[in-house]
């Protein structure tokens, strides 16, 4: 029997905050294993902005799909892995006198495991840092705030093994 791991779901933007933090992406969907036809994991959610409080941190991708079998059952057809989802980039802090710091990006999502002759999947970005409203002030005196980390990159999946021939001993 042939299964197709669905594709992961994108998660969802973070709530926007005035005084309070920006909320946090969500996370990307992982993508389910597959025989033949793997999908791509979910990108993270967008973290929220904010005025005077923080950004809100970008959510993290999701896990691409994993091969089990990799070969297709109908000829022509080509095997795919899932790669990783991309992290959501970080919010905003926007208020120019007073802001909090930009939210950190998500992490990328790991790419799935092939299998066979197939490589694994590649890993996903990671998302941008948020920028704060203190970098745009025009006086020096004005209170300053971090701007977000980059997220890191997912792991690229690991590939497949392809079985050495029996006199092959290098």
């Amino acid at each position: 029997m042939f299964s197709s791991g669905g594709t992961g779901g994108n998660g969802g933007a973070g709530g926007t905050g005035t005084s309070g933090d920006g909320g946090p992406g969500g996370q990307g969907g992982d993508s389910g294993d597959a025989t033949w036809r793997a999908h791509n994991g979910g990108n993270g959610g967008a973290g929220g902005n904010s005025v005077t409080g923080n950004g809100g941190k970008g959510g993290d991708g999701g896990q691409g799909g994993k091969l089990t079998v990799g070969t297709a059952p109908t000829n022509g057809q080509a095997a795919i892995v899932g790669n990783g989802g991309n992290g959501g980039n970080g919010g905003s802090s926007t208020d120019k006198d007073d802001p909090g710091a930009g939210g950190n990006g998500g992490q990328g999502g790991n790419g799935g495991d092939g299998t066979g002759k197939i490589k694994g999947g590649t890993g996903g970005t990671g998302g941008t840092g948020g920028s704060s409203g203190s970098e745009t002030a025009d006086t020096p005196e004005k209170p300053t705030a971090p701007t977000g980390t980059t997220g890191g990159e997912g792991t690229a999946g690991t590939d497949g093994a392809v079985p050495k021939p029996a006199d092959d001993e290098s």
